[in-house]
Protein backbone atom coordinates (compact mmCIF):
# COMPACT_ATOMS: atom_id res chain seq x y z
CA UNK A 1 0.00 0.00 0.00
CA UNK A 2 1.32 3.48 -0.87
CA UNK A 3 1.82 6.37 1.52
CA UNK A 4 -1.11 8.66 2.20
CA UNK A 5 -0.81 12.22 0.97
CA UNK A 6 -0.68 14.69 3.83
CA UNK A 7 -1.38 18.39 3.83
CA UNK A 8 0.23 19.01 7.22
CA UNK A 9 2.97 21.14 5.67
CA UNK A 10 2.25 23.97 3.26
CA UNK A 11 3.17 23.39 -0.36
CA UNK A 12 6.13 25.32 -1.71
CA UNK A 13 4.25 25.76 -4.98
CA UNK A 14 1.45 27.75 -3.34
CA UNK A 15 2.25 31.47 -3.34
CA UNK A 16 1.86 33.53 -0.22
CA UNK A 17 -0.86 36.18 -0.45
CA UNK A 18 1.74 38.93 -0.85
CA UNK A 19 3.52 37.01 -3.63
CA UNK A 20 0.19 36.39 -5.35
CA UNK A 21 -0.74 40.08 -5.17
CA UNK A 22 2.76 41.06 -6.33
CA UNK A 23 2.32 38.88 -9.41
CA UNK A 24 -1.08 40.41 -10.08
CA UNK A 25 0.45 43.88 -9.71
CA UNK A 26 3.00 42.97 -12.37
CA UNK A 27 0.18 41.67 -14.56
CA UNK A 28 -1.68 44.97 -14.10
CA UNK A 29 1.43 46.83 -15.27
CA UNK A 30 1.61 44.53 -18.29
CA UNK A 31 -2.03 45.26 -19.14
CA UNK A 32 -1.35 49.02 -19.07
CA UNK A 33 1.77 48.90 -21.28
CA UNK A 34 2.45 45.43 -22.74
CA UNK A 35 5.39 46.38 -24.96
CA UNK A 36 7.21 48.34 -22.27
CA UNK A 37 6.62 45.55 -19.77
CA UNK A 38 7.90 42.84 -22.12
CA UNK A 39 11.06 44.83 -22.81
CA UNK A 40 12.19 44.59 -19.16
CA UNK A 41 10.53 41.41 -17.93
CA UNK A 42 13.35 38.95 -18.67
CA UNK A 43 15.89 41.28 -17.07
CA UNK A 44 13.59 41.68 -14.07
CA UNK A 45 13.25 37.91 -13.63
CA UNK A 46 16.96 37.29 -14.02
CA UNK A 47 17.64 39.92 -11.34
CA UNK A 48 15.49 38.35 -8.64
CA UNK A 49 17.51 37.43 -5.60
CA UNK A 50 20.13 40.09 -6.33
CA UNK A 51 18.45 42.74 -4.18
CA UNK A 52 15.55 43.14 -1.80
CA UNK A 53 12.11 43.45 -3.39
CA UNK A 54 11.81 47.24 -2.98
CA UNK A 55 15.23 47.88 -4.53
CA UNK A 56 14.72 45.42 -7.37
CA UNK A 57 11.27 46.71 -8.26
CA UNK A 58 12.39 50.34 -8.16
CA UNK A 59 15.17 49.51 -10.61
CA UNK A 60 12.41 48.77 -13.10
CA UNK A 61 10.25 51.76 -12.21
CA UNK A 62 7.88 49.78 -10.00
CA UNK A 63 7.00 51.26 -6.60
CA UNK A 64 5.84 48.35 -4.45
CA UNK A 65 5.60 50.69 -1.47
CA UNK A 66 2.84 52.57 -3.24
CA UNK A 67 -0.74 51.81 -2.26
CA UNK A 68 -1.64 52.19 -5.96
CA UNK A 69 0.55 49.21 -6.91
CA UNK A 70 -1.32 46.95 -4.49
CA UNK A 71 -4.69 48.41 -5.44
CA UNK A 72 -3.95 47.56 -9.06
CA UNK A 73 -3.46 43.94 -7.93
CA UNK A 74 -6.87 43.95 -6.28
CA UNK A 75 -8.36 45.60 -9.37
CA UNK A 76 -7.31 42.55 -11.40
CA UNK A 77 -9.21 40.34 -8.97
CA UNK A 78 -12.23 42.67 -9.05
CA UNK A 79 -12.20 42.48 -12.84
CA UNK A 80 -12.07 38.68 -12.76
CA UNK A 81 -14.99 38.58 -10.32
CA UNK A 82 -16.95 40.89 -12.61
CA UNK A 83 -16.18 38.64 -15.59
CA UNK A 84 -17.36 35.61 -13.63
CA UNK A 85 -20.56 37.32 -12.53
CA UNK A 86 -21.37 38.26 -16.14
CA UNK A 87 -20.80 34.67 -17.24
CA UNK A 88 -23.14 33.15 -14.67
CA UNK A 89 -26.01 35.61 -15.08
Amino acid sequence: MGKAITTARPSTTTPTPSAFLFGLGLYALYLKAPDAFRADYDDFLSSTGLADAVTLASRFGIDIQSVDFWRSSLDVIRGQIGDFERLVE
